[in-house]
């Protein structure tokens, strides 16, 4: 039987509280314009370390600040079509890893975003609250498949979080583990909405 654990609750109340239409414009804004800059400039490679995130406590997580431990950025020199990032982020409570592509779409006029970001904690998504109520062991895994219109607009996208088995406190009475869990997610802009389909979770060495 499908049910729905408490952290997929709580990711998908933090997931539906967003903006999408808002942020994910200004992410396309933003990748369209560094895009173009790195183009100019006549760069293949661009490497960052140790700067600060600013505007971070406005991303909606548990961590309020975060540093950018290392980026680098590389043009696609083999068919000129997008730049790769790749980067360490280091929140108050974990460090992410963060593979991303940006690409030109053949044929069309457009842009893709392929992202991963690795390592991320569950409790970043619970909120201050609930982390008296919910402790999670489980790591997040987001990948995020987001296209845009060649203006930066985002279409509808694709979105799957990867959760790791792990222990799972429900308050004092209930204690259970969970296994890994995949979960698939449908991203409307236009609607400003994410559609989290049924998923089938498994839970162990349930206490109560």
């Amino acid at each position: 039987a499908a049910t729905e654990s408490a952290d997929e609750v709580a990711l998908e109340q933090a997931l539906s509280e967003l903006d999408l239409t808002q942020r994910l414009t200004a992410v396309g804004t933003m990748l369209l314009a560094f895009d173009a800059q790195f183009a100019s400039a006549g760069l293949d490679r661009f490497d960052l370390q140790d700067a600060k995130l600013l505007g971070f406590e406005d991303v909606g997580l548990l961590s309020r600040s975060a540093r950018l431990i290392s980026l680098n950025v590389e043009r696609d020199r083999n068919f000129q079509s997008g730049i790769f990032m790749k980067g360490v982020v280091e929140t108050d409570r974990s460090q992410w890893s963060v593979d991303a592509a940006w690409r030109h779409l053949d044929g069309e006029e457009g842009y893709r975003l392929e992202a991963r970001f690795g390592g991320l904690d569950v409790q970043e998504f619970l909120g201050d609250q609930a982390t008296a109520d919910v402790k999670s062991g489980s790591t997040l895994e987001l990948r995020i498949v987001q296209p845009f219109d060649a203006n930066g607009a985002p279409k509808d996208g694709l979105m799957t979080a990867t959760l790791s088995g792990g222990k799972l406190d429900i308050g004092a009475d209930l204690q259970t583990a969970m296994a890994d869990t995949v979960l698939n997610f449908q991203v409307f802009p236009a609607k400003n909405q994410i559609e989290l389909a049924p998923s089938m979770l498994r839970f162990s060495d349930m206490q109560a």
